[in-house]
């Protein structure tokens, strides 16, 4: 089975995948990235463990996967290279799978064409892969019953020599809240500011942002104002980035809308409950309340509560190794397998 996958960039949290893929498949595997760069992400390209190529300027998309002769074409993402391989996976009667982990309240975000070019493909894909439970209930919402989706559920997987699982680190918590994303409107970072605030209020705390953007002076403003001791630590690399969430006791993590929240993942890898929107994909699916964490709608009053009732001792929480890549893949490579033959 040789399978063919059109992405945007090697996004960290795809790469274990993708490796695994390639050993697994060697030759019979290839990644085509159409981008070199994601918008409002800083990630580096690593060294790649598998086969790849990324796109040139005015390169024929459809002449790449003719060279290849794929029996899977995988999607991830809609742009104008992963419509070409749709229409050409059509042609050529090749199957076609979906990687998407876009779910209602993300999708309600996109432009009408936008949403109506998704649905499009929803409806004439053969296979779904998506990281959990909301966006396998946004595939069935779309696609009529009579079509009967074949949707898997694949988690996402940290790299593991970046982000090995270990529950109860050792290291001294100096950081009571941690914050980590984009310093933007959607990620709520001022929301975060409120809720420390509150908590300072009723106890001294000391509070550690990961991450940059536009938001940043603003949020420093809020955080000086309100007495809050604090650490910008900036933009961190993927390998030294779990260091950092050891340092801390609780994440925070208010959005307007995430498809997913990596940094859910990343928190849980060193044993950090995570207070979450239900405006991300992760709640209720990855984060569930009273287990890791707790899913709570955006209420400065009720976040604040539960910061304060962690911080003092009041929940005892589970936290569980994340899945092994090699079984990931193992369940992946079956449901394609069944796809083909």
């Amino acid at each position: 089975m040789r399978i063919l996958l059109v992405t945007n960039f090697p996004a960290p949290y795809r790469l274990p995948l993708y490796d695994e893929l390639g050993a697994k498949l060697g030759e019979k595997f290839f990644v085509i990235y159409t981008g070199t760069a994601v918008e409002g992400h800083r990630w580096q390209i690593p060294h790649l463990n598998h086969p790849h190529h990324f796109i040139k300027l005015n390169e024929s998309v459809t002449l790449i996967a003719k060279k290849f002769q794929p029996d899977v074409v995988i999607l991830g993402g809609v742009n104008k290279h992963t419509l070409k391989l749709f229409l050409f996976a059509k042609r050529k009667k090749i199957k076609i799978s979906l990687f998407t982990d876009m779910w209602q309240l993300p999708i309600s975000k996109l432009s009408k064409s936008s949403q109506f070019l998704r649905k499009l493909l929803y409806r004439h894909a053969d296979h779904f892969i998506v990281p959990g439970k909301k966006s396998a209930q946004h595939i069935k919402e779309v696609i009529p019953d009579s079509l009967s989706p074949e949707i898997h559920i694949l988690p996402f997987t940290l790299q593991i020599s970046n982000f090995p699982f270990s529950a109860n680190p050792s290291e001294v918590k100096e950081f009571d809240l941690v914050f980590s994303g984009q310093l933007i409107e959607r990620k709520l970072p001022v929301f975060f500011v409120e809720v420390a605030a509150k908590v300072n209020e009723k106890q001294k705390i000391k509070v550690l942002i990961l991450g940059d953007g536009p938001l940043k002076s603003d949020m420093e403003k809020r955080l000086i104002e309100s007495g809050i001791a604090h650490s910008f630590a900036g933009y961190i690399p993927q390998n030294k980035l779990q260091s950092f969430y050891k340092k801390g006791k609780i994440l925070l993590f208010p959005t307007e809308s995430d498809p997913w929240g990596i940094v859910a993942n990343e928190a849980l890898s060193v044993g950090i409950p995570v207070i979450i929107s239900p405006n991300a994909g992760a709640a209720d699916d990855l984060i569930i309340s009273g287990k890791n964490g707790f899913v709570l709608e955006n209420d400065v009053e009720l976040w604040t509560q539960n910061a304060i009732e962690i911080l003092n001792g009041q929940h005892e929480f589970v936290f569980e190794a994340p899945p092994q890549i090699e079984m990931v893949v193992e369940y992946l490579l079956k449901s394609l397998k069944n796809l083909v033959h």
